[in-house]
């Protein structure tokens, strides 16, 4: 079926595609058991809910229909910020395949639930990522982040923290009148 054995993750993850393409519902099955692991954090490894995210979104690319139990369960992806940026990044890459392909089978409310995580978010990569999604489900709202916005970042602030090492960050906050 597969024709070679992979040695790489970009083969890995074009085999579990392949696998997909003749048994998607019986890949979904399975990868339906693996993220309840994930959700209750009982993962098999570190690095594991990413990698098990990036396939999810490399397989909602080729053809999300058959992954419908999971999409109806994403809207768990967001309940916390405990994840690694890598995960949230995938998540959101998912849901953007999702909706490239068919918006109908996003689970409701899902724009509301994303922004609201985004909301409380910091890490910009996951906010580029959020703000293609949504932008994708026609949801994204400029003013909606721009408080976030990397560009409007206190550059003073920033070489002070590299120059005064020996000092606390809220020390440093209080100096240059920042909220701590």
């Amino acid at each position: 079926m597969l024709g070679r054995y992979p040695s790489s993750p970009e083969g890995w993850r074009q085999a579990f595609v392949e696998i997909y393409r003749s048994r998607p519902e019986e890949l979904a099955t399975i990868l339906n058991d693996e993220l309840d692991q994930i959700l209750e954090d009982e993962s098999r490894g570190m690095n594991y809910p990413e990698n098990f995210a990036l396939l999810l979104s490399d397989l909602a690319s080729v053809d999300a229909k058959h992954l419908q139990p999971l999409i109806d369960r994403s809207k768990d992806f967001y309940r916390d910020h405990s994840e690694s940026h890598n995960w949230y990044e995938e998540v959101l890459d998912f849901h953007y395949h999702v909706a490239s392909e068919d918006e109908q089978l996003l689970p409701d409310d899902i724009d509301d639930v994303v922004i609201e995580f985004l909301e409380s978010e910091s890490r910009h990569s996951i906010l580029t990522h959020g703000r293609s999604f949504l932008q994708e489900i026609n949801q994204w709202d400029d003013e909606l982040m721009s408080t976030k916005d990397v560009n409007d970042m206190d550059l003073e602030f920033i070489e002070d923290l590299e120059d005064d090492e020996d000092m606390s960050l809220v020390e440093l906050l209080e100096e240059n009148d920042q909220e701590v």
